[in-house]
């Protein structure tokens, strides 16, 4: 299963857990994870599922945490940090979904996790918690939970890492201001923002710059002009849903207007018609401007060996088909 397969099921999952929840008005009742369970949970291959369990005494604390697995105890509503500690000795908590408080001493042991950690159950988060939980070396981070957070919050979230193509998901955000949205912007991996369904002009501006793989961005449906604008010049690629046809249109357009102005800068460069790029106005905005403007700046002794230089640069754009054919015709790229 691929990263974004298992992402959106994932998700899915939680959101069904919540119907479900929502639908179900009598109390959960109190089950009490003890020794005796524990000593059958730990016959399990790598792993330990106990999410039916509401809370752990001592003694199976001990005996899961030296038992060296994953843990999986989405049941528990309270974690202190001496538990957790206990819990972690040599096994590694990975799901705490049904956690709905976390305190800063807790957040410590949790974050010195070298696996992906699960969170999905809180609704707040202090600024320290946030610090520290973002110190995990796993690949995901998964606070779905969280109606809003700070700019602080944001800002220690942001530095989140883990892995390579490591995924920050925020998807219960419904609304994000430009001052967050300025800070998760920072985030260098996979940003899932799959609540929000609206995004302002200064929001979007931010989430343009987003330094990451990819931004997810599924559930919005309406976008300004100006906003379709500054997604398209993020640096991968943005994940939209319910965005209405002519509005991705638009997007897909701007995004290979973008790419074509790389190109342009690039091919300015390689046929050195200016002698610095600082400041280099773009002057052509589509194919056969540019034709024409790097044609009036060659000699012809210089056409073949300054197209092959072309032709290394067209396979590390990603630039469209027919843009390619054009450029590669009037050329004569081999």
């Amino acid at each position: 299963m691929n990263k974004v397969d298992h992402h959106v099921r994932f998700s899915n999952t939680l959101r069904l857990l919540e119907m479900q929840n929502k639908d179900d008005a009598s109390p959960q009742s109190t089950m009490v994870l003890t020794r005796e369970i524990a000593e059958t949970l730990i016959c399990d291959n790598e792993s330990i599922h106990a999410n039916e369990y509401t809370s752990i005494n001592e003694d199976a604390a001990v005996l899961i945490g030296a038992s060296g697995k994953l843990l999986f105890l989405d049941g528990l509503k309270t974690l202190p940090a001496d538990l957790a500690t206990v819990l972690s000795t040599k096994s590694t908590i990975i799901s705490l979904n049904g956690l709905l408080t976390l305190d800063d001493e807790t957040a410590k042991v949790l974050g010195k996790s070298n696996d992906s950690l699960y969170l999905c159950g809180l609704t707040s988060l202090s600024v320290v918690a946030a610090s520290e939980i973002a110190k995990v070396t796993g690949s995901e981070l998964f606070l779905d939970g969280l109606p809003t957070i700070s700019e602080d919050v944001a800002t220690s979230l942001a530095r989140f890492q883990g892995e390579r193509e490591s995924t920050l998901s925020l998807d219960g955000l419904t609304k994000i201001s430009a001052v967050v949205a300025a800070e998760l912007k920072n985030h260098r991996g996979w940003l899932s923002l799959q609540g929000l369904t609206d995004i302002s002009d200064d929001a979007a501006l931010q989430l343009g710059k987003h330094d990451g793989e990819n931004l997810y961005l599924s559930s919005v449906d309406n976008l300004s002009d100006a906003a379709i604008q500054s997604l398209a010049h993020h640096s991968h690629s943005v994940w939209f849903g319910n965005l209405p046809e002519d509005q991705k249109n638009r997007f897909e357009e701007m995004v290979e207007l973008k790419k074509f102005m790389e190109f342009a800068w690039y091919a300015r460069y390689v046929f050195q018609i200016v002698p610095s790029l600082n400041g280099l106005p773009q002057c052509a905005t589509n194919m056969d401007e540019l034709v024409e403007e790097l044609q009036s700046g060659l000699d012809c002794d210089d056409v073949v060996y300054r197209t092959r230089q072309l032709r290394d640069l067209l396979n590390r754009l990603d630039l469209t088909l027919p843009a390619k054919s054009i450029f590669i015709e009037t050329w004569k790229i081999r």
